[in-house]
């Protein structure tokens, strides 16, 4: 029997939340994904989620990433590369609003303050300039920039946690 890897527990931790949370009617999981790339040797898990009952096509995703460098420090207990154990996580939220700048402004400042100063916050707009709607999609991405590593598994709870308030407030404040 092997030993499973950072990314495998962390991977365990935030799928069962999830689907906990689904369980419970808080949320409904739209898509996941666990990927493995044997010419990287990299894995990627995502798991897209939306509030239950929601009146908009609100999505929050969350990507668990590791790639070579990730597991081989792991594996071959790397001490002195110990910032490479562990897994990246990125969020994602999409969400749809007119091409206005309040918007963007009332998102940015409050994922901000939902997600502290030190995460890099981004908004991509996408729209079909044949359409005759006015909303535009914007997805917002939220990178932590650095390595989660395993003991700080119990954080990923926490980051789900705030993913679902997250949604709430899009769903409520925005458009």
């Amino acid at each position: 029997m092997f030993d499973p890897t950072a990314y495998d527990n962390m991977k365990v931790v935030i799928d069962g939340y999830f689907y906990d949370m689904d369980l419970e009617g808080k949320i409904s999981i739209i898509d996941r994904n666990d990927i493995v790339n044997l010419s990287k040797l990299s894995r990627e898990y995502t798991i897209q989620f939306q509030l239950r009952d929601t009146r908009k096509e609100y999505l929050a995703t969350l990507c668990l990433k590791a790639d070579l460098e990730n597991l081989a420090a792991e594996l071959l207990n790397l001490k002195s590369v110990p910032n490479r154990i562990g897994s990246l996580v990125e969020l994602e939220f999409v969400v749809y609003h007119p091409n206005e700048p309040i918007y963007f402004n009332k998102i940015h400042d409050q994922f901000k303050q939902i997600w502290g100063e030190k995460r890099t916050i981004q908004q991509q707009v996408h729209f079909n300039p044949f359409s005759n709607s006015h909303a535009i999609e914007n997805r917002v991405t939220i990178n932590f920039n650095r390595i989660i590593i395993e003991e700080q598994i119990d954080d990923l709870l926490v980051i789900g946690n705030y993913m679902i308030e997250t949604l709430t407030w899009l769903e409520n404040e925005i458009y």
